[in-house]
């Protein structure tokens, strides 16, 4: 656990009561953005949504502030779900933070009244990293009843759990942060204050999500194991299966090196959230472009690129960008370290500096490229 007073104020900017207030009572915020907890349960959605128009559709899953004032007088958690697709600052904190784990990060708030527990004991099947905003809360927290849990050994029921010892009971306070590994069994409750904390959820992947899906890659190329079982006959198929499991294994053994690298690069383009594409800010920075203006590659982008005879191909999820083969190096420096037009023409001394700044107008323009 990490304790600093001065941290308060830079964990506060990311999610001020100000900033819940308005995100309840001003956003349209729709279900299920957020969930309401009241006695260790979920509250029906219909209970504190309501119907709004929006265009010429009618929503019926909006959120009514008065009714989440009420259940929050009774003593309700509210629970702001997926901020990091919703605020801006917590989205850049989370693909920063996706970005140096090599994981899928996801953000929620809790936001619970004086004296209230609001989840009963539970564990999580991902890490979790803990930022109190404001208030305190009471964190109680177990060994884990399954070590390193997967998504789909998820449990609440863990109260034998906790007639142990706790590992730990504290109090965490604004400005303290705390890091909770999978697995690891928690019970927060508020005592004489309210509390306001996000959550980092920290998605990692495992060897065995790897390799689940080097099985199914390898078992495509492999004739003997796309045949069919033998499941009608109650004899024999024990050894069979076995054999199927030993060429499996000699498969796996004996996958190259390259097949493997393209495993692991496809498994970090599926869980590492990338910087959003500027809509209308790209082509206005395009062309205000000059020569000093300090660009950088847009974060978390993941790109590759293809040489033909006369032009590189740059490709990305969502787009093919051409560039002229003698730009190649050019291209590469821009999209790997940041730079300016001028800084790139002298390092590219046989590519113009219109031939630089056409480059760089173009991958702007294609939103592979930012504005530093």
């Amino acid at each position: 656990m990490v304790r600093g007073a001065s941290l308060s104020r830079t964990f506060e900017d990311l999610l001020t009561p100000q900033a819940v207030d308005t995100i309840l009572g001003e956003s349209a915020l729709r279900a299920p953005f957020i969930r309401v907890i009241e006695n260790g349960g979920d509250v029906p959605s219909a209970r504190y949504t309501t119907a709004a128009s929006a265009g010429n559709d009618r929503l019926t899953d909006v959120v009514d502030p008065e009714a989440v004032a009420r259940h929050w007088d009774r003593g309700a958690t509210l629970v702001l779900n997926a901020l990091h697709k919703t605020q801006p600052s917590i989205a850049r904190m989370s693909r920063d933070l996706g970005q140096e784990l090599g994981a899928h990060v996801q953000a929620n708030a809790y936001i619970t009244p004086p004296g209230v527990k609001g989840l009963p004991a539970h564990y999580d099947t991902h890490d979790v990293i803990v930022l109190q905003i404001d208030g305190s809360k009471r964190w109680i927290i177990h060994r884990p009843v399954i070590d390193l849990p997967l998504p789909t050994q998820q449990g609440r029921d863990v109260t034998v759990s906790t007639a142990d010892e706790p590992l730990i009971d504290t109090v965490l306070h604004a400005g303290d942060a705390l890091y909770l590994p999978r697995g690891f069994v928690h019970a927060p409750e508020t005592r004489d204050e309210r509390s306001i904390h996000l959550t980092f959820g920290i998605q990692v992947i495992t060897w065995a999500d790897m390799l689940r899906d080097l099985v199914g890659a390898v078992v495509a190329d492999d004739a003997s194991l796309r045949r069919a079982a033998p499941l009608h006959a109650t004899a024999g198929t024990g050894p069979l299966l076995r054999e199927a499991a030993v060429r499996l294994a000699t498969l796996l053994n004996s996958l190259d090196q390259d097949t493997a690298e393209a495993g692991i690069t496809k498994w970090r383009q599926r869980t590492t959230l990338s910087e959003p594409i500027p809509v209308l800010g790209r082509q206005d920075d395009a062309a205000a472009l000059s020569a000093d203006t300090p660009l950088r590659p847009r974060a978390g982008l993941r790109w590759h690129t293809t040489t033909g005879e006369q032009d590189v191909t740059v490709h990305t999820a969502h787009r093919k960008v051409r560039i002229p083969l003698a730009l190649e190096a050019a291209l590469h420096q821009a999209l790997t370290e940041p730079t300016t037009a001028a800084h790139l023409t002298s390092g590219h001394p046989t590519a113009t500096q219109d031939q630089i700044m056409a480059l760089l107008r173009h991958l702007l323009g294609n939103g592979l490229l930012i504005r530093a």
